[in-house]
């Protein structure tokens, strides 16, 4: 759990920035630049957990950088994809 702790500051700034990204090519999916962050950042901290405690405790800063972008990223586009359908346009 203490290694999940020391590299939450690294999953967190990759899921912000997946998130500001989002909102860069921003599509007319999605819910707005508040809930994008808040889902990105817990992909990106979850699939750091994940990779942390299941797989590997030894990765290194930049190996969980990526590993929370990648986290990031899927929820975000899940997001698009499932729940971004559901909204009604006008």
């Amino acid at each position: 759990m203490e290694y999940v702790v020391q590299m939450f500051p690294m999953v967190a700034i990759a899921g912000l920035l997946v998130a500001w990204l989002a909102q860069i090519a921003k599509t007319n999916r999605g819910y707005g630049f508040l809930p994008d962050m808040a889902l990105a950042l817990a992909g990106s901290v979850g699939a750091g957990a994940l990779i942390a405690t299941v797989v590997s405790g030894n990765a290194g800063m930049i190996v969980m950088f990526w590993i929370g972008i990648v986290g990031a990223i899927i929820v975000i586009v899940a997001q698009r994809r499932l729940w971004g359908a559901a909204v009604v346009r006008s």
